[in-house]
């Protein structure tokens, strides 16, 4: 949209500025928003009362962050997901992994 205004009697032309985004930044964004939303009902199913983990899904902005509270909720394949979209290293899942069938 070109807005014209009068600057010391000159009129001049000012565009309004545009954001340009992609669709991959879309599918990130919502696979992050999906992820919190997916351990926040698996946290609504442990307790009836909100959590310092359903605070931190809230909270959580970053892949790695929400990689880490969906291993600690045992949701692997999303966690999966989620490295491989935003190439985070998937070390934490598998170390959490070792350790929980090692106990066994």
């Amino acid at each position: 949209m070109l807005l014209l205004l009068q600057l010391n009697e000159v009129p001049y032309k000012r565009r309004r500025q545009l954001q340009v985004v992609q669709l991959s930044d879309l599918e990130k964004e919502y696979a992050l928003i999906h992820a919190s939303l997916q351990l926040a009902q698996k946290t609504a199913q442990r307790s009836s009362h909100v959590t310092s983990m359903s605070l931190a899904v809230s909270l959580s902005r970053r892949a790695d962050e929400i990689v880490g509270l969906l291993v600690d909720a045992g949701l692997f394949d999303v966690a999966v997901n989620i490295c491989r979209l935003f190439d985070v290293n998937m070390d934490v899942i598998f170390e959490h992994l070792t350790v929980r069938y090692s106990l066994t």
